[in-house]
């Protein structure tokens, strides 16, 4: 996948038709939207339905979204979709126990603001952490389907695993020497799919 060949990633959901750029999109963002949210104590039925909320407005809303050259501009944008969704859901969800406890008199919404709109930052944080994760899960997925399996597991067990080489070798019934290749291998494979993805999709993370 090389950075000549594949266009920005948010110049193509820009086209509601690219069906292929959604896919690609929302097998990024959709799992770390749902991380994001499930670390913020939301119940995984209220996640789907606020990620399709977020979803649904980055559709709405792309085709006049402005970066101005700032890298993560489109992460924030998220984020700040993200906050006022899960500001709208905590609004909803008191409304919903004061009516069932009849204790609408003490609803402070002030609060719930104060709340939410001050993780406006923790959120931009922390899906920059999730795409990390996410990125760093597509690239395992696509390194391990183009290597042998035993060259995977070279890495995986000395790397991931941190079990030492020698017991590796005598595992996989390798030398030393061609565990320590095989890791460097796929190390290098692996920061090669990051840095292309970060690369084309800058204007996008």
């Amino acid at each position: 996948m090389s950075p000549d060949t594949r266009p920005s990633l948010l110049l193509r959901i820009r086209n509601a038709a690219d069906q292929l750029a959604w896919e690609e999109f929302l097998a990024t963002y959709e799992p770390t939207l749902r991380r994001v949210l499930r670390s913020k104590g939301v119940q995984s039925a209220d996640a789907d339905e606020l990620i399709q909320e977020v979803l649904l407005t980055v559709l709405r809303s792309i085709p006049t979204f402005q970066s101005n050259q700032r890298v993560g501009a489109f992460r924030r944008w998220i984020a700040t979709i993200l906050q006022t969704k899960l500001l709208d859901f905590r609004r909803r969800q008191k409304s919903r126990e004061d009516r069932h406890l009849k204790l609408a008199q003490r609803s402070h919404p002030d609060d719930l603001w104060q709340v939410d709109s001050t993780t406006i930052e923790d959120l931009d944080k922390d899906l920059d952490l999730q795409l990390e994760h996410q990125i760093f899960f597509q690239a395992t997925q696509a390194v391990r389907n183009m290597i042998h399996e035993t060259t995977w597991l070279a890495f995986w067990k000395t790397e991931i695993e941190q079990k030492d080489a020698m017991i590796v070798a005598a595992e996989l019934q390798l030398s030393v020497g061609q565990v320590y290749v095989s890791r460097s291998r796929v190390l290098a494979k692996l920061r090669k799919f990051v840095a292309e993805r970060r690369a084309n999709d800058e204007e996008v993370t």
